[in-house]
């Protein structure tokens, strides 16, 4: 086989690059409107609309990710507009490049079988399909990893190529810049550059360290920041066994019909890039081509964020999507050392829970249905009604939607309207309870929208609130509960005319009030 960086497709192989690039398109595109809005790509839309120094602003105060995504989607929403095939549209590119970078790595791996095997996993990769269909930046932190990579691997390839180190830093401080946890990719992979390269290169790999920290550095002091706000306070629940296996399910396998299988295809899923690991590495000749930094971020990315998640949880699948990339080169690279007749079973088993797992994704799996929310409460809703939101930034999607509808109707977050206090995820307290009855005084019908309650209020304060005050009648829709209140005859009242002492006793009861005979809905 010719050395990766001086061999040349043939037609065929570059008619089948083409197939498997037009075969990730399609299923990235498809149904890529269906689902609704929900919350995080609302939020998305809402910080992209800022004027470009805002955003920048806004996003210091109260995310936890750089600016870079929220910056390249207000360019993209000024041309393409927002609806959601528009602000999804950018995250199917990003996919799409993904693709195409992750077989452009491979081959420089290993040549061109190694890279149409690799782009039909990635291709119909679940995980991938997902995040490429999201307005939100993983996609192209995916895709960002992939230059990366095949910048580093070049410059191991050939010490002192220019294109390999500016493709390296650019990938690196890039994928930086749309999500902070992306950080541990170049510290994962300048000590193998570093260490385990050819030693004429070393040089080369200060430059490539230099240009990154140029590139980047600005950012350091507002990441301190956030890592300081994320110490403090931050909604990912404790490590457990249950996580760390949720996690492995999710990179191989979500939505498959079947939890225990589920977690047995990931078992052998973990197997496999071991293999093409071990496969990759044992071989003088192949190590000497850089899979040694494919095998780097696969392992300790994933052990550091572990490793922190037993002092601050911070395990989400999602922010460790960019492993993806090397972890389907390393299970390609494996199935190309097994003998053939097991290797044509093994992709088709893959293909399959991929098939059944794409098949979940679209017609099963759903996201919050703010649409049906919004249209409920706009078809129900009278002109002096109150709307109160609970968490407060759940305003995001219901307006994302009820804007359409053009019914001017107060609008009010708890325990603060939507980023007055430039915070995220504002707790609700006791002490909040004052402003809380100040928006009830004199109310005929109030609605209140619930959604991601258990973080910001875990008590129950604002339901228990309500109820004591009014008659509700609840709506269930898919992560949202919407309670239609109306105030009750005089007699229906549960409590006196202390409200303070009413909150106690509701809070003390659980948040579950008594209503006089007679007096339901």
């Amino acid at each position: 086989m010719k050395h990766a960086g001086r061999d040349t497709m043939s037609p065929w192989a570059r008619g089948a690059s083409i197939a498997v690039l037009l075969l990730a398109w399609a299923v990235r595109v498809y149904r890529l409107d269906t689902q609704p809005v929900w919350l995080d790509e609302a939020f998305s839309v809402w910080m992209a609309s800022h004027p470009l120094p805002d955003i920048v602003s806004w996003v210091r105060a109260l995310d936890q990710h750089p600016p870079g995504y929220y910056l390249l989607l207000h360019g993209w929403m000024r041309v393409f507009g927002e609806s959601p095939w528009a602000i999804r549209s950018l995250s199917l590119w990003g996919g799409m490049l993904a693709v195409a970078l992750g077989m452009a790595v491979a081959r420089r791996v290993a040549g061109t079988r190694l890279m149409l095997l690799s782009g039909v996993v990635l291709a119909f990769s679940p995980f991938g399909v997902r995040y490429a269909q999201e307005a939100r930046m993983y996609a192209w932190v995916l895709a960002a990893v992939g230059l990366s990579l095949w910048g580093a691997i070049r410059m191991w390839q050939r010490p002192g190529d220019f294109q390999g180190v500016l493709a390296f830093a650019l990938g690196a401080a890039w994928a930086a810049w749309f999500h902070n946890v992306a950080l541990l990719y170049p510290a994962a992979v300048f000590p193998i550059l570093w260490w385990a390269g050819p030693r004429t290169h070393r040089r080369t790999v200060l430059w490539a360290g230099g240009f990154f920290l140029l590139l980047w550095g600005p950012w350091l002091p507002s990441l301190v920041v956030q890592a300081q706000g994320v110490a403090q306070r931050f909604w990912v629940p404790p490590l457990s066994p249950r996580s760390v296996a949720a996690a492995m399910v999710a990179f191989c396998c979500p939505f498959f019909p079947g939890p225990e299988l589920a977690g047995v295809f990931a078992l052998a899923w973990g197997g496999a890039i071991a293999w093409g690991g071990w496969a990759a590495m044992r071989r003088a000749r192949t190590r000497a081509r850089g899979a040694g930094l494919l095998v780097a971020v696969v392992v300790l990315p994933p052990t550091v964020v572990l490793l922190v998640s037993l002092v601050r949880p911070i395990l989400v699948p999602r922010v460790l999507i960019w492993v993806l990339l090397p972890a389907w080169v390393l299970f390609a690279y494996g199935m190309l050392h097994i003998p053939t007749r097991f290797r044509w079973a093994l992709l088709g088993g893959l293909l399959l829970v991929d098939l059944l797992s794409l098949q979940g994704y679209f017609f099963r799996y759903q996201k919050e249905a703010w649409d049906q929310v919004a249209a409920y409460v706009a078809n129900h809703a009278r002109p002096q009604d109150l709307i109160l939101f609970e968490a407060g930034w759940v305003q995001l999607p219901f307006d994302y939607y009820f804007r359409t509808f053009h019914v001017p109707l107060e609008e009010h977050g708890l325990p603060v309207d939507p980023f007055v206090t430039r915070e995220l995820e504002p707790p609700m307290r006791v002490e909040d309870l004052p402003r809380l009855y100040t928006l009830l005084a004199g109310r005929d019908r109030v609605w209140v929208v619930l959604s991601h309650v258990p973080f910001t209020d875990p008590q129950g304060l604002v339901e228990a609130a309500v109820r004591s005050r009014f008659q509700c009648r609840e709506h269930r829709f898919v992560g949202v509960r919407l309670l239609e209140c109306r105030s009750p005859p005089e007699r229906c009242r549960a409590f006196g005319a202390d409200e303070f002492s009413e909150m106690n006793s509701a809070v003390g009861m659980g948040g579950r009030t008594p209503h006089a005979k007679g007096c339901s809905w």
